[in-house]
């Protein structure tokens, strides 16, 4: 992709950016440890045998994918837990 069709495609979403940044925020010290309980269940779903192989592989999905929204609500905000400036164009 090139670096005009990413500049469009942020543009083409920043509107969606901006009313997340207004609905949303998480304070540092609540991502930090969701983070960490995360990295434990992923942990603990590779190294006990509770599920089956294909259910590893779900689990393994779901638990990155809940990870992956922290992190955007996450960066979104400020430590504090307020939400950023809306992004300039």
């Amino acid at each position: 992709m090139s670096k005009l069709a990413l500049i469009k495609l942020y543009f083409k979403e920043k509107p969606i950016l901006d009313q997340l940044q207004k609905e949303f925020s998480m304070k540092l010290n609540t991502h930090v440890i969701l983070q960490i309980f995360g990295l434990v269940l992923q942990g603990v779903n590779q190294a006990e045998p509770i599920l089956s192989p294909n259910g590893k592989f779900w689990a393994t999905v779901l638990i990155s994918g809940v990870q992956l929204i922290m992190a955007v609500l996450a960066h979104l905000s400020d430590q504090a837990g307020n939400p950023l400036p809306p992004l300039q164009k």
